[in-house]
């Protein structure tokens, strides 16, 4: 996720020492298994900026139904 401020004037930003970076991109989507699937940029944390994915690997999943006992 961004965090800051964004500079609203164009190619001026440079001269002016503005904050052009907007980092805010988030995609989920559900695998063949039911499971969900997450992407998002991250400009926020103290480490370098980073393209981030998460996969979940447990819990109900939002596809398939849990099996009969």
């Amino acid at each position: 996720m961004h965090r800051g401020d964004i500079c609203k004037r164009g190619p001026n930003c440079k001269i002016f020492g503005g904050n052009r970076d907007l980092a805010d991109f988030i995609t989920v989507t559900v695998d063949a298994d039911g499971n969900a699937n997450a992407v998002w940029t991250d400009d926020a944390s103290q480490s370098p900026k980073a393209i981030v994915f998460a996969k979940q690997i447990g819990g109900l999943t939002t596809g398939k139904l849990p099996p009969k006992s």
